[in-house]
């Protein structure tokens, strides 16, 4: 008798099982073997449903980038996208395709956009908060809230900076918004800064000598003739303004009367700035009485090509005083009134 045994082992058949449907998930009730010299085939019911699995995590959602014309584009975009782009989803409004990146390739579903789904409740969209990111990041738009009143918040990436431009064409300096034109320039003004009013101006052109900008000067009304009892006093001021553009030196003349009631008594004249630098200055000849004391130009510096020694600066305002000391004695003097004779002149010389 040939058992299944001897069958093997004379032809040594390969052997496949198949399913076959139907049974309805019944017991096996037979088994049928085709044996052929080179395959053996073995039939078997197949079983019942198994039971679902667990979901999975939900994937990224999707980020709508732009619509294309045909598919034969998405290798190009994938060698542009990375891990980071997981969701980025592009549409093909031709065959309605809708492609999107897993990561590392494209999961396509077709004919998505073709697919129309049910119609989405009224809403009224108001604008929230639109903020800029990274400039290599992407737009994203988010819808809160309840239909129909929800807030739509914008995120947009911010532009890289862009080159520098060509160099605009010259602009008006009376156009503006710094320059002050209320008062019109003339011809041969210039334009200055005024500190007071934030503002450019325009003036005339201030030059040695020509007006009170080169020589300022005091005539006998202007000196007291009040006694000085103590070692110094003032006895008149000269007030130089803030038009004057440039550095300079001032240089001291005059004449004027001075009395003094002791026979020793050694009487001084200055001219000189608020903070105590002298430009001119005289000494009145020693004797009682009313003598007259010549002022001439004074720098307590040896003067050179290019020394700064005694320079005042441009555009700043200098309160000039006459002073007189006593440097012997000490008995009371006194300016004495004379318009024939009292005088002081500040001659303005430029050194920039």
């Amino acid at each position: 008798m040939t058992t299944l045994g001897d069958v093997f082992a004379e032809f040594e058949p390969l052997v496949s099982m198949y399913m076959v449907e139907g049974d309805n998930g019944l017991p096996m009730l037979r088994c049928e073997f085709d044996i052929l010299p080179s395959d053996t085939a073995i039939s078997l019911p197949q079983g019942p449903d198994g039971d679902s699995g667990p979901d999975g995590e939900p994937g990224p959602p999707m980020s709508f980038r732009d619509f294309i014309t045909s598919d034969a584009v998405l290798p190009s975009i994938a060698a542009t996208l990375g891990a980071r782009d997981v969701g980025a989803t592009w549409a093909n409004e031709v065959n309605s395709n809708i492609h999107y990146w897993t990561g590392t390739s494209w999961l396509t579903l077709d004919g998505a956009l073709s697919v129309a789904g049910p119609a989405g409740p009224a809403s009224n969209l108001t604008l929230g908060t639109v903020t800029s990111s990274a400039p290599d990041g992407y737009a994203a738009v988010t819808v809160t809230g309840t239909p129909p009143n929800q807030l739509v918040n914008v995120t947009l990436p911010r532009g890289v900076t862009g080159p520098t431009g060509p160099q605009g064409p010259a602009g008006a300096i009376a156009s503006s918004t710094d320059y002050d034109g209320s008062t019109p320039a003339v011809d041969g003004d210039v334009i200055y800064w005024d500190a007071t009013a934030n503002k450019f101006k325009p003036r005339a052109l201030p030059r040695p000598g020509a007006g009170t900008n080169g020589v300022f000067s005091i005539v006998n009304a202007s000196f007291s003739t009040s006694t000085i009892s103590g070692g110094s006093g003032t006895v008149a001021t000269i007030n130089i303004p803030n038009t004057i553009p440039y550095d300079y030196r001032i240089l001291g003349f005059g004449c004027f009367k001075v009395n003094a009631s002791g026979g020793s008594d050694q009487i001084r004249a200055t001219v000189q700035t608020a903070g105590g630098q002298v430009v001119a200055q005289a000494v009145r000849a020693i004797g009682s009485g009313t003598r007259p004391v010549t002022l001439v130009p004074y720098s307590s510096t040896a003067l050179t090509t290019g020394s700064t020694a005694g320079v005042l600066p441009k555009l700043t305002a200098q309160t000039m005083s006459v002073v007189l000391t006593r440097d012997s004695g000490s008995s009371s003097y006194n300016v004495v009134s004379d318009s024939n004779v009292n005088s002081v002149m500040l001659l303005i010389v430029p050194t920039t």
